[in-house]
């Protein structure tokens, strides 16, 4: 686990400071809480290199980001469909012919969707090679 990740449940030691019983001041703000099995010390340094981690994520690039909002807005509008087109298959205030209609146009738009989304996750694929974009966390976060 990362420090940045425990620091909430940490005590968190200063070492500068000691009092007269020769043990460290801590520090006890509303957020941490002392755990006895887990005690770190961490250093006023390593605190603000932890904090500065999480602003330390690499980003995409521009064109590469609304690829991935298409594709996720290619999803969402899937998933609608999916769900009209279910809601459709049980309702039973229509009649055999208007069901049997309806239910051809959706099932023909959920396709449509369905290569919407394979052609721009393809599309980011693309991108992401040619951008030379190797790191993995970057990549799961754009293809999921």
């Amino acid at each position: 686990m990362l420090i940045s990740e425990r620091l909430n449940t940490l005590e968190l030691t200063i070492k500068s400071s000691q009092d007269v019983n020769d043990k460290p001041a801590t520090v006890q703000t509303s957020e941490t809480r002392q755990l006895e099995e887990d005690k770190v010390d961490i250093s006023e340094e390593a605190l603000a290199a932890s904090a500065n981690e999480k602003n330390d994520k690499p980003t995409l690039p521009a064109h590469i980001q609304a690829i991935v909002d298409q594709v996720k807005k290619l999803k969402q509008m899937l998933e609608e469909a999916k769900t009209i087109l279910l809601n459709l298959s049980q309702n039973n205030q229509l009649t055999d012919e208007q069901k049997s209609v309806l239910l051809k146009q959706k099932q023909s738009e959920v396709l449509s969707l369905q290569g919407a989304v394979q052609i721009a996750v393809s599309a980011l694929r693309d991108a992401l090679k040619e951008a030379g974009i190797s790191d993995p966390s970057l990549i799961l976060d754009a293809l999921s």
